[in-house]
């Protein structure tokens, strides 16, 4: 993790719940790929020209087909056998709220890459009833 991170304003228990989803799909990437030496990479950045701290979650598990990549935010689409789809469109609803973005990448049977930019000053604070809105109006 970068040493020059400034302190950045943030609802702790909602990131800490997009981190730990995130680290969930890698793990379960990984176990479904039947990776013996499966890891999950934890890295941030300033990224100074954009006043935003970029957090990337990079794992080497199954991947994501073209199809997974494009519909990966999209809720109620999941490949999971007993997964309901709306974990991902949740987590980047509140990093949106937060005033970021979210994005992924990979390629099957390479691994996957998540991208969460969060800005170092916000311009209103975070509100939880923007989030249940925003998540109501998202699967509805």
């Amino acid at each position: 993790l970068a040493d020059d991170l400034p302190l950045i304003y943030l609802d702790r228990h909602y990131i800490r719940q997009v981190l730990l989803d995130c680290l969930n799909n890698s793990y379960t990437a990984i176990l479904t790929k039947g990776q013996p030496s499966g890891q999950i990479i934890i890295s941030t950045q300033l990224i100074e020209s954009a006043n935003m701290v970029q957090i990337l979650l990079q794992d080497n598990g199954i991947g994501l087909t073209p199809e997974q990549r494009a519909n990966f935010f999209t809720p109620y689409y999941t490949t999971k056998i007993h997964g309901n789809g709306i974990g991902t469109a949740i987590c980047q609803a509140i990093v949106k709220l937060h005033g970021g973005t979210m994005s992924v990448n990979g390629r099957r049977d390479i691994g996957c890459c998540v991208r969460i930019e969060l800005p170092v000053q916000r311009v209103q604070p975070f509100n939880h009833d923007d989030l249940y809105t925003e998540i109501a109006d998202m699967l509805l």
